[in-house]
């Protein structure tokens, strides 16, 4: 079935078809223990796509920016770091830092709003780092103006603070900021990039930084079980996609401004933040969340596609309305807006 939200589904058959053929013209071998050549290459590839002296590929983003804060706190003395209240370290891993290396964090700003300098500057407690996220997902992909960025950066530099920008997402920003990758991160110390959302690879991320900040990620990552004998299953499809996907994103962009369009002209439903920065959306309708995730369910029976989106609950702001998230991938491509509008006003009747 067509489906509005993200990627489309690829079955192992497929994406392995897709790395083997792609294989036979890029002929790649095995890393062993994170040592080869044509690993290390894609390292210093991506690492200078972004501006930086040296990267490292992990299995993980999770594991990739423990290790970061680690390095950067017992580097500096300082056991603590700042980052927003919706940071993927602070609401999804369980608290990590704290529980496997009793790492602080010191919070920044208000969970419903972005970051700013000045929230940087009202800092109290002293920290070692800041991390940032490019773009906000729980702010429905939302970015700071380019002069914020770059205020930020002065901020952190002139604090002697290790600016580490969480870039899960951040092939995204290119569009909005048109800007290359190395001007987008440049002031930041570190930064790690996300190889499974909007590429749409498998599992992976890359951790960059100087090379001195990449040689002590080393044994951490052999601490952390990352270091495994072979990651060749995760990097090799990790290059196939960034070979490959990163041409897309404007595409991604000027399809999702779009569908935000058609949407923010239905009654009873909200888009934020509008107009998009990125490829990626909240949208708020008016009713229950299971009561619309139930509707959802079976207009995706009766209408043929999916327009099925993950549901964040009931909006801490407005209660009486669910909210969304949309990310738009190459899977829009497949849905006419014409088929986005039925299906949301059929969703608010």
């Amino acid at each position: 079935m067509r489906k509005l939200n993200g990627h489309p589904i690829v079955s192992p058959l497929k994406l392995f078809s897709d790395v083997s053929n792609y294989l036979a013209e890029n002929p790649l071998e095995h890393d062993r223990y994170g040592n080869g050549n044509d690993k290390e290459e894609f390292e210093q590839t991506v690492a200078n796509d972004f501006g930086y002296e040296a990267a490292i590929f992990m299995p993980s983003g999770v594991m990739a920016q423990l290790i970061a804060m680690r390095i950067v706190c017992d580097d500096s003395g300082c056991d603590s770091f700042a980052m927003h209240p919706t940071c993927h370290v602070e609401k999804h891993e369980e608290l990590s830092y704290s529980q496997l290396h009793n790492l602080k964090s010191c919070l920044l700003g208000s969970e419903h709003k972005m970051p700013l300098a000045t929230d940087i500057e009202n800092i109290q407690a002293q920290v070692s780092a800041v991390i940032y996220e490019l773009p906000m997902r729980h702010l429905g992909g939302a970015l700071p103006s380019w002069s914020e960025l770059e205020k930020i950066k002065a901020i952190c530099r002139e604090r002697n603070i290790h600016l580490h920008i969480d870039g899960a997402r951040l092939w995204e920003t290119q569009s909005f900021y048109k800007r290359s990758l190395s001007d987008i991160t440049q002031g930041a110390k570190s930064c790690y990039v996300s190889f499974y959302k909007g590429i749409g690879s498998t599992s992976g991320a890359m951790l960059m930084g100087s090379s001195s900040f990449i040689e002590k990620a080393k044994p951490w990552l052999r601490r952390h079980g990352g270091n495994l004998f072979q990651l060749s299953a995760l990097w090799i499809p990790a290059k196939f996609y960034y070979d490959n996907a990163l041409s897309c994103f404007d595409d991604y962009y000027c399809q999702a401004q779009k569908i935000a369009k058609v949407l923010s002209e239905i009654d009873y439903i909200e888009v934020t933040p509008f107009p998009l920065q990125t490829n990626m959306m909240h949208v708020l309708v008016k009713g229950d969340p299971d009561e619309l995730v139930e509707k959802m369910k079976q207009l995706d029976s009766d209408l043929g596609y999916s327009c099925l989106l993950s549901s964040g609950g009931k909006d801490l702001l407005q209660p009486e309305k669910t909210r969304f998230e949309l990310y738009v991938g190459k899977a829009a491509q497949d849905v006419s807006l014409d088929e986005i509008f039925t299906y949301f006003k059929r969703l608010t009747c």
